[in-house]
């Protein structure tokens, strides 16, 4: 694939080198919403596993809600859209960690509306995925799933050209972490800066409980919101650390 190739060979943006070895997933990210609220460190190291530590940013702690369509997932095995799970819209709910000095993000939890996908992360990355539904337009998003309601109507501003250091800090992240048994596993990405639009909320409505792996005091309207239209992701085998 033309896209992937141009995409390895952009690593400007990227705290540290690509992995050596072949890439196992590609996906585009497209319409992507991101959320992002100032939490109390305290409250979110309590949630972590030990060994993955909290990342804070100006002595502040983020959680964030990434709301996205996935299109064109494929294998580096096979050359073609992968059956039944090439198209689905995907919500997660994170926050920022580092470990071995490598930034990431820890997921809470992961919803996806495609039942496929949803089995097929689970077994795969072992995930704390689960089945939603998702409806989306240009403007309005409606998420409903266990632990989890969202509901936003928004609409786009102009792009970002100067991101904040804040900015690339919430979205410049290459790695993502998880715990199993007594292990801890990366699993690194690639993808190329992005391209972050300024949105406006004109209605937001927001529900989390203990279901979604993340009890915090009632948010209200986010702190901090991004858009982008299009992103080119690769996946690689997670490996332990």
């Amino acid at each position: 694939m033309e896209k992937v190739t141009k995409l390895l060979q952009d690593t400007s943006n990227r705290y540290y080198k690509l992995p050596n070895k072949k890439w196992l997933f590609y996906q585009c990210w497209e319409n992507t919403l991101l959320m992002h609220w100032a939490v109390a460190p305290d409250l979110l190291i309590k949630l972590l596993p030990n060994n993955i530590a909290l990342d804070v940013y100006n002595h502040k702690a983020y959680m964030s809600i990434v709301l996205f369509d996935v299109t064109e997932f494929r294998s580096f095995f096979m050359n073609m859209k992968m059956p039944f799970v090439s198209d689905f819209k995907e919500i997660n709910v994170r926050t920022y960690v580092t470990v071995n000095g490598v930034k990431g993000v820890y997921f809470f939890s992961l919803y996806a509306d495609q039942f496929l996908a949803v089995i097929g992360a689970s077994l795969f990355y072992q995930l704390p995925y689960k089945s939603a539904s998702i409806l989306r337009n240009d403007e309005i998003s409606i998420v409903s799933g266990k632990g989890l309601r969202l509901q936003v109507d928004y609409e786009m501003g102009e792009v970002i050209k100067q991101p904040t250091t804040l900015d690339i800090w919430l979205t410049e992240r290459h790695a993502f972490f998880q715990k199993k048994r007594q292990n801890i596993y990366r699993c690194d990405i690639h993808h190329p800066q992005w391209v972050l639009q300024k949105i406006k909320f004109r209605h937001q409505l927001l529900q989390l409980s203990s279901s979604a792996n993340v009890l915090l005091p009632v948010l209200q309207e986010a702190d901090i919101t991004h858009f982008a239209s299009k992103l080119d992701v690769l996946f690689w085998n997670r490996v332990k650390v």
